[in-house]
């Protein structure tokens, strides 16, 4: 009954403050402060005029789901070739038989949640070319975003910051900077995450001030649609639960009822997603992707977890990370700076909890904000354990939460109840910010970091294939010399086979023939049953030889064959590309030089 009741009732009725609470914060007068609101979006705009104007860059995750979702558009499923079932070198494929001359299956996608492959596959259905349907997309996702973050900041930047015995209103340039050096880049799912956690934290702050169970389910569904796009959404069930334990406890009622409706609007979306992914997994994508590895050696993974935290110093919006993470894995200073790290976030929380509610009219945001760091941090810390992968240094992770303390920080430094050493720690902090976005970024316009610049606010990495305004689809990592010619080789010989080790940059827009490059386990094993010609494109960025997508390994067993000849060299160095006549019978494991095999080949 509440669930029919909550999918047909009117926005007031659902939310009876609602239409009174956004009044407030967008009437557009300087005593609401809702100016910071109105500069905000109206920069936002502009970064997104710039976006729509640039070519459309893609990234390897972002290709594999995007060949997913031509497949689905072709009538395929949400499917690729790409062998998502090798997650180590030293893994055998469970896909992909050692007979060349049959072709790859290809299986369902679960390593990557399915929503976006969905929305993206509908929309080319609807006849929308690609490049079209992902601007359209990320604009919309970008502008729900920044109106979310901007209704955080007429709250957080609502006051100008006290420096010696004036009052500087700095909110109204942190308001213009946030847009162009904090929107997202277009280059997954990331962004989506960003856009969904300021709603989930304002849903939430009316938790606060309001018994009504309705804000903690509109959070539990905000909070399973973002993993319907993005796994690592999961943090933020833990973030929940930190801020209703920290502000209920010891009432233990409040918490147990409101997390458990929270976990019941986010079930919506996860269940489905969960129930997907176990039917249509053989063995492959996100359930084999979790294991045990990190216990099996947990002093090591205790190791890597030191040595990767400092990155996590990248929350604090200044790029202060570079420089420790630079340091020697060994170096005592950078796990002492980790653990500082961890305990500032740690401490946050739980200061801002002493404020209490009737101290501050912005407790439940600030709450919200100094929690969901924290969450996502150890979050990652137990990733760690869970797969190799070295989550908690990879900064698209923290990408989600990375405005969360600046808007802290400033409410803080300017906050009556905060002690006097955290306004100034703060307001110094702010400054700092102010200096480095305000002054410094902008240098690199002439200083020679000018692709930098245009890569984070523009959203794409200038290179000589591109031009600007245009809707051109293309990775800087292939160049679209390496791109065409194999399309005119596969034009040429239609039977031969195409090995790539970018595979995803090769059919991110629905192009078909090429193969994900196993490693040297698989070409151990590897052979033909008929006379075939077989072509090997190389990835320079992460190795000159021909090896494998995994590990970038090179392998011996095809570099040595005796009539392996290049036929493509990339004029930018990005890759080149190789091939080799095979008679039948001819196995890779077989070649010496008293190898019949080899003999054949040779002449």
């Amino acid at each position: 009954m509440f669930i029919d009741g909550f999918f047909t009732v009117s926005v007031p009725t659902l939310f009876p403050n609602t239409k009174k609470w956004l009044e407030k914060t967008c009437r557009l007068s300087p005593q609401d402060n809702s100016t910071v609101l109105l500069i905000i979006l109206v920069v936002a705009l502009l970064v997104l005029l710039l976006r729509l104007l640039a070519p459309f860059e893609v990234y390897w995750d972002q290709s594999i789901q995007l060949e997913s979702a031509h497949r689905l558009a072709k009538g395929l499923g949400l499917t690729t070739t790409y062998d998502l079932s090798i997650t180590r070198g030293d893994e055998d494929s469970k896909i992909t038989s050692s007979d060349l001359n049959v072709a790859p299956e290809a299986h369902y996608v679960t390593w990557f949640p399915p929503a976006f492959s969905l929305l993206i596959g509908g929309l080319l259905g609807l006849g929308l070319p690609a490049v079209i349907a992902l601007k359209l997309t990320y604009s919309l996702v970008t502008l729900v975003g920044w109106a979310g973050w901007g209704l955080i900041a007429t709250s957080m930047l609502a006051k100008p910051i006290r420096l010696f015995t004036k009052l500087i209103p700095f909110q109204y340039a942190i308001a213009a900077l946030l847009p162009i050096f904090f929107t997202p880049d277009w280059k997954g799912t990331d962004i989506y995450l960003w856009a969904g956690v300021p709603w989930i934290v304002l849903l939430l702050s009316q938790t606060q001030a309001s018994a009504n169970l309705r804000y903690v389910v509109g959070a539990g569904l905000i909070s399973g649609l973002l993993y319907s796009f993005r796994y690592a959404s999961l943090f933020l069930v833990l973030s929940v639960l930190l801020i209703l334990a920290i502000a209920h406890l010891p009432r233990l009622k409040p918490l147990v009822v409101q997390f458990a409706y929270f976990l019941g609007g986010s079930l919506v979306f996860i269940l489905p997603v969960s129930i997907y992914n176990r039917v249509v997994q053989a063995g492959v994508g996100l359930p084999a992707y979790i294991s045990s590895y990190g216990f099996a050696d947990f002093s090591s993974t205790i190791e890597r977890i030191g040595h990767q935290l400092p990155t996590a110093s990248v929350l604090f919006g200044l790029p202060v990370s570079e420089t420790v993470t630079a340091l020697p894995a060994q170096t005592p200073w950078r796990y002492l700076y980790g653990i500082a790290v961890l305990l500032i976030l740690g401490f946050l929380p739980f200061w801002v909890k002493q404020l209490k509610r009737e101290h501050s009219e912005d407790f439940g945001i600030l709450l919200g904000l100094t929690c969901l760091p924290i969450s996502l941090v150890l979050f990652l810390v137990v990733c760690m354990f869970a797969n190799p992968y070295g989550y908690l240094e990879t900064e698209r992770y923290y990408v989600g939460v990375k405005l969360c303390f600046i808007m802290a920080f400033y409410r803080l430094s300017s906050l009556p109840e905060a002690h006097w050493s955290v306004r100034w720690i703060s307001s110094i902090f702010v400054t700092i910010l102010l200096v480095h976005y305000g002054l410094y970024r902008p240098s690199d316009l002439w200083n020679g970091k000018q692709a930098q610049l245009i890569q984070q606010v523009a959203g794409y990495t200038p290179t000589s294939d591109v031009s600007y305004p245009s809707n051109q689809f293309y990775s800087s990592y292939v160049s679209e010399a390496l791109r065409s010619t194999v399309k005119k080789l596969q034009q040429e010989y239609p039977d031969a086979i195409f090995f790539t080790v970018a595979y995803a940059y090769y059919t991110y827009d629905g192009s078909t023939g090429v193969r994900f490059m196993q490693g040297y386990r698989f070409w151990q094993k590897a052979y033909v049953t008929k006379p075939t010609k077989v072509f090997w494109v190389t990835y320079h960025h992460y190795c000159t030889g021909i090896c494998g997508t995994v590990n970038y390994t090179n392998i011996d067993v095809i570099a040595k064959l005796p009539q392996l000849k290049t036929v493509f060299i990339d004029p930018e160095n990005k890759g080149e590309i190789l091939t080799a006549e095979l008679p039948a019978g001819f196995r890779f494991s077989s070649y010496s030089t008293n190898s019949t095999s080899v003999k054949e080949l040779a002449q």
